[in-house]
């Protein structure tokens, strides 16, 4: 699993989870593999309520190992912490 780095960034390169160093915490010392790594980020949820007279969009919070991944592969997610009411 790679992303590129945010355009800011003075020489945008492919990262990868393995140059994370993020572990698979079911095996310790082994590199969490892309299909795992997709599985945990599969489990990140956005939920919209409907209310009288609005509607409410949030995103659930992540696991440490998701905000791992997520950080590893610099997706922004300030915003996702932030109800969208419409």
């Amino acid at each position: 699993l790679t992303g590129q780095r945010h355009p800011c960034h003075p020489a945008p390169q492919q990262v990868t989870l393995r140059d994370a160093d993020i572990a698979d915490p079911d095996i310790g010392t082994q590199a969490i593999t892309t299909p795992r790594a997709i599985r945990e980020l599969d489990r990140i949820r956005q939920v919209t309520l409907d209310t009288d007279n609005n509607e409410v969009t949030v995103i659930t919070r992540r696991s440490p190992l998701q905000t791992r991944i997520l950080t590893a592969l610099d997706i922004d997610t300030k915003t996702w912490d932030k109800a969208q009411i419409g």
